[in-house]
């Protein structure tokens, strides 16, 4: 994540909560449920021998007269998929209200010759026996205003000035008039951390419900066809993890038209993997899965992740194009899996939607995992507020994130901006910051479509991760390409592209110095303020309005 507005006359912002469900938190037990529960439900075939088959939720939109069934899909060797385990459904139905797949005939095409806004235009013109449809415009977000978040933000604006004012005007006068001071200017710089996520709160980019692109039916003929290359970067996980991604990006269904190849860029050099590969995909999927392997690793490399990944782009599949990288096709996609990242079987329908329009260069969808319940998080892996209100109102903002997987990005922008930064270990945050910087455009998808698993066997694991995320957006602050540094970067994006960092800086200043406030005062009986009713009423308003700001995601007014 580490690994980018007019208020009026908006409707008000959806509410939306995360759902836990109780279960098991390993791939083993899931699985066993899994195949049990499949085993006692499936009808029986003539696929006799075949793994258990695994129920695979697909959250598209219900369409009328269609009957709702639960689609099954046969297993591969013995490689649980997580999305279909009932925590990892039930996360991402109740998050955004999806339904069950539609399975049966489907509803009648219209005859005109113009969609709607989340609709292909159908044409009744055919082509060797195929519908040719156009997908026309697509709106799969759209802006919202929370006037509960903008009447916060307006409360603690005025709560905040009132509050600096009385420090300055009725809490100064006193013997040790330095030490006060030296507070304040402490207590200023917390604010500058507490208002750009205010700001942030007041209009979100949410998802619009659409079902995303149509699935390939073998009849239709779209306007515009994807080239999508799958990228799943892997160094030393267990073939039992890295499998179940190949095996979810390889049958996650497609739009018409769409051409799709998997490369699994193994710097682990696993004859396993590449086996496995070879047994399951070598002879019915030609041209469609390739492994990669046997770079050699630079002395002074800094971040492994990319030099793999610019390995397999720049070396594999666009070395005809690296000279002059706008040549590359604009359907060119490009789409990042972490080796554990499996995608749900709707993924692609959802994000290339987004793609649709040339003008946006990435989409972001957000992570979630199987081995997480959100009740007993203590590590914060499901990170709530970031996923659902932080990074929604960047994008607003006109913003663009990158958080190193489940995201797909055109090629001709990657290209056009050297390919995965390789400077730090922080790649998707730096890549963010380099495709603002030449101009392009993202969108945010808050819409879970990958489940993965987190770090949460040891403690050290989760320090190692966070340590990282620090470090790679400390490497950026300290350096010239520091987004404040970056001329072509607007100067709202130079701020909400450092906040990050600044938080960071806050954070240590703020907590040691109110640690030793109360310290020094009972020590040496030096104060940090003047006490009297005007400041005792301003510290009282700005408390709670800086509460109100801090638990915004759990205070704020159901619509």
């Amino acid at each position: 994540m580490g690994d980018s507005n007019a208020l009026a006359e908006l409707p008000p912002i959806r509410t939306t909560r995360l759902q836990a469900h109780h279960g098991s938190n390993n791939r083993d037990d899931t699985a066993a449920s899994q195949g049990s529960t499949a085993a006692a439900s499936q009808p029986q075939n003539s696929n006799a021998g075949l793994p258990p088959m695994y129920p695979v939720i697909h959250p598209h939109q219900q369409q009328p007269g269609v009957t709702a069934q639960v689609r099954l899909l046969n297993g591969i060797g013995s490689v649980p998929m997580l999305y279909g385990s009932p925590k990892a459904a039930s996360h991402a139905v109740q998050r955004h209200g999806f339904q069950i797949s539609t399975v049966g005939t489907p509803p009648t095409l219209p005859s005109s010759s113009s969609g709607g806004a989340n609709g292909p235009s159908v044409h009744t013109s055919m082509t060797g026996g195929k519908h040719r449809i156009s997908y026309g415009t697509r709106t799969p977000t759209r802006k919202v205003a929370s006037w509960f978040a903008i009447m916060v933000l307006l409360g603690y604006l005025s709560a905040m000035v009132y509050y600096l004012y009385v420090r300055i005007a009725f809490t100064l006068d006193m013997k040790d008039k330095w030490y006060s001071i030296s507070v304040l200017v402490v207590e200023c710089i917390g604010m500058t951390a507490v208002v750009p996520y205010a700001f942030i709160n007041a209009v979100h980019t949410n998802p619009t419900g659409s079902p995303g692109l149509p699935a390939d039916d073998s009849m239709t003929e779209p306007d515009k066809k994807f080239t999508v290359r799958v990228l799943v970067p892997c160094y030393k996980e267990s073939l039992g993890v890295v499998s179940g991604t190949l095996r979810a990006a390889l049958e996650a269904e497609l739009p018409p038209g769409v051409t799709r190849a998997v490369y699994l860029c193994d710097d682990g050099k696993d004859p396993d993997k590449k086996n496995w590969l070879d047994h399951n995909y070598g002879d019915g999927h030609k041209g469609e899965v390739h492994y990669i392997t046997g770079r050699s690793r630079a002395k002074e490399e800094i971040n492994g992740k990319s030099a793999n990944l610019n390995n397999v782009l720049k070396n594999h599949i666009y070395k005809d194009h690296l000279q002059n990288p706008s040549q590359i096709p604009l359907e060119e996609i490009i789409i990042v899996f972490d080796a554990d990242m499996q995608a749900k079987p709707n993924f692609f329908l959802k994000l290339l939607e987004v793609m649709v329009d040339d003008k946006i260069a990435l989409c972001l969808s957000p992570q979630s995992f199987n081995n997480v319940n959100p009740s007993t998080d203590i590590y914060n892996n499901t990170n709530e507020q970031f996923w659902q209100y932080i990074l929604p109102g960047l994008d607003a903002m006109g913003y663009i994130a990158c958080t190193g997987t489940n995201f797909c990005l055109r090629a001709r922008a990657l290209g056009s901006v050297g390919w995965f930064p390789e400077f730090c270990i922080t790649e998707d945050y730096a890549l963010s910051i380099e495709l603002k910087a030449a101009g392009y455009k993202g969108k945010y998808l808050a819409e879970y479509l990958a489940v993965g698993e987190a770090p949460t066997d040891e403690l050290r694991n989760v320090l190692r991760q966070r340590s990282r995320w620090t470090k790679g957006h400390m490497q950026i602050f300290f350096s010239g390409r520091n987004p404040l540094l970056r001329w072509k970067l607007p100067f709202v994006h130079k701020l909400l592209y450092s906040n990050g960092t600044w938080s960071y800086f806050c954070t240590i200043i703020t907590t040691w110095t109110f640690l030793l406030v109360p310290f020094i005062s009972l020590m040496f009986e030096i104060q940090p303020v003047k006490f009297g009713r005007e400041f005792a009423l301003a510290a009282l308003l700005y408390l709670f309005a800086n509460f109100l700001v801090g638990q915004f995601t759990v205070c704020q007014l159901p619509c």
